[in-house]
């Protein structure tokens, strides 16, 4: 059994913390840490959670999540709704699955959002990273045994587009060893360049899509994820798990959310506004051009191309100090990833100027180790 203090905190909600903590003593910070939308809820939906307050949708339902929503994810997905498993954000999802998959090996392809391990963690899963920077990944992953094999499409922390071709290998891995592949989408409304090759084995009975609405809807505070399993039987015993446990999820924001359909103006808006942002960085800072991001928020770069040569922790703790400028140091999202840095350019267009501003003036002015 794992042991809860061994649990490693989430890096990006820590350095988020301190910089609003130090915001609030007054300095000078631009956050490019923490991956929230910056928008504020729609109108629509803001709309629509009034309308569930007046039509009495403040009480329990469903542990697995109401019908109004499991149909709506149905009826996109084009699967049952008995199929789609609803939770407190896609977090929540994994870690229900992971709570019934006793001794199992999980394989992530990394750099990958952190939560994948602590979850693998707090389930006593065996977690195996794959590190696809390295030009043989695709070797290496054949050769690797495991049950479980989880990526994320457009991922955190870097933006990847998985290739059609990539697609194919992973999936084949998968199939090979009868393995379950878990595909977290949580960014395909975010796609720059290429597409979302996946959706060919959105069929396949060996695919988990994980999804949600934080992202896309801009509520990352509501909640509220989903996961579309082929395996019902899977489903019955996440539903216990989570009737003994936090119940339901939030029915409020359930409501509001089934309507997410109606709402893809405000989504187009989100993406066409951080593709802006992506292409003004690049402007900017050229040199950046290197981790171009096909999809999502982030770029996920190595400072020596700047002429850094310390550790990215270091990087990280004087970009804060000397230029009020929070980032997270790429270990947190893997293995061997210790020179690189996530920064995220999820922020209004002023903030993020400003951010490239401070940036700039820090490569060009500070004393390099």
């Amino acid at each position: 059994m794992n042991k809860i203090e061994d649990l490693p905190v989430s890096a990006s909600m820590e350095v988020s913390k301190l910089a609003k903590q130090l915001t609030t003593e007054g300095k000078d910070i631009v956050n490019m840490s923490v991956g929230d939308i910056h928008f504020p809820i729609s109108e629509f939906l803001k709309s629509k959670i009034i309308e569930g307050c007046e039509h009495g949708h403040t009480h329990y339902d469903k542990a697995m999540g109401m019908d109004v929503l499991r149909n709506a994810v149905a009826s996109e997905y084009q699967v049952k709704s008995d199929q789609v498993f609803v939770s407190n954000g896609v977090k929540n999802v994994l870690y229900s699955f992971m709570m019934t998959q006793f001794d199992k090996k999980a394989c992530v392809l990394e750099p990958a959002w952190l939560g994948y391990k602590g979850i693998c963690h707090l389930t006593n899963t065996h977690y195996i990273p794959l590190n696809y920077f390295h030009k043989d990944w695709i070797e290496n992953l054949n050769n690797t045994e495991f049950d479980l094999l989880l990526v994320c499409s457009p991922n955190n922390p870097d933006g990847k587009v998985y290739t059609e071709q990539e697609v194919d290998a992973i999936m084949e891995a998968a199939k090979k060893q009868n393995a379950l592949v878990l595909l977290d989408e949580i960014y395909k409304d975010f796609i720059y360049e290429g597409a979302h090759y996946f959706t060919k084995y959105y069929g396949d009975k060996n695919l988990i899509i994980l999804n949600g609405f934080s992202k896309s809807q801009a509520v990352t505070g509501l909640r509220v994820g989903y996961g579309i399993f082929h395996d019902t039987e899977l489903i019955n015993l996440m539903n216990r798990i989570q009737q003994n446990t936090f119940t339901c999820p939030n029915t409020i924001s359930q409501y509001a959310l089934s309507f997410y359909q109606q709402n893809n103006e405000s989504v187009k808006k989100y993406k066409a506004y951080y593709h802006e942002n992506r292409d003004l960085i690049l402007k900017e800072i050229p040199e950046l051009s290197q981790f171009l991001p096909n999809g999502g928020f982030y770029f996920f770069f190595q400072p020596i191309v700047f002429g850094f040569k310390e550790d990215a922790q270091t990087f990280c703790k004087n970009l804060l100090n000397h230029a009020g400028l929070a980032m997270i140091p790429g270990e947190a999202y893997g293995v061997g990833l210790e020179n690189y840095v996530r920064m995220s350019f999820c922020l209004d267009r002023e903030e993020l100027a400003k951010g490239i501003r401070k940036f700039k003036a820090y490569i060009e002015n500070y004393e390099k180790d």
